[in-house]
C-alpha cells in the first residue's frame, strides 16, 4: 500500500510505507558485509587487481599491528610496504580512487623514512 504526504494542506507525492525498523536495517547492513567477505571465497573475485590489494593491505595490516599492541618494528617490512604501495598506487590507476593513490604516496614515503631511520640510528 502507499500513503500520501501531505504538506502545507496538498498532497506532494505518494511513497511506499516504511517497512524496515532499526532492526531489519542492522541485518541487512552486516547482510552486505557478510556478501562482500564472501567474494574473497570466489575464483572470480582474484583479479590481479585484487590480488595486488590485498597483498597491500595484508602488508600493512604486518606493519601496524604488531607496532601498535606489541610496539614491535621490522625495518624489512617496510620494503614490502613500498613495493605494495607502489603496485596499490598502479592497481589505483587502473580503478580510478585517488584517496587510496594518495594515501599509497604517503606510505612510501613512511616506509623509506622508517627503513633510512633504522639504519642511521635516530
Amino acid at each position: 500500500m502507499s500513503q500520501s504526504i501531505k504538506r502545507y494542506g496538498t498532497t506532494s507525492a505518494t511513497v511506499a510505507p516504511e517497512t524496515h525498523d532499526n532492526r531489519n536495517k542492522f541485518v541487512i547492513f552486516f547482510g552486505k558485509i557478510i556478501d562482500a567477505v564472501q567474494k574473497l571465497s570466489t575464483k572470480e573475485y582474484w583479479t590481479r587487481v585484487n590480488a595486488v590489494e590485498a597483498w597491500g593491505f595484508g602488508t600493512k595490516l604486518a606493519i601496524i599491528i604488531p607496532g601498535l599492541i606489541f610496539e614491535k618494528q621490522w625495518w624489512w617490512l617496510y620494503i614490502f610496504a613500498i613495493a605494495s604501495s607502489i603496485a596499490l598506487i598502479w592497481t589505483s590507476t587502473r580503478k580510478t580512487l585517488p584517496t587510496i593513490i594518495l594515501f599509497n604516496v604517503v606510505w612510501v614515503l613512511l616506509a623509506t623514512t622508517a627503513i633510512i631511520k633504522h639504519f642511521a640510528g635516530w
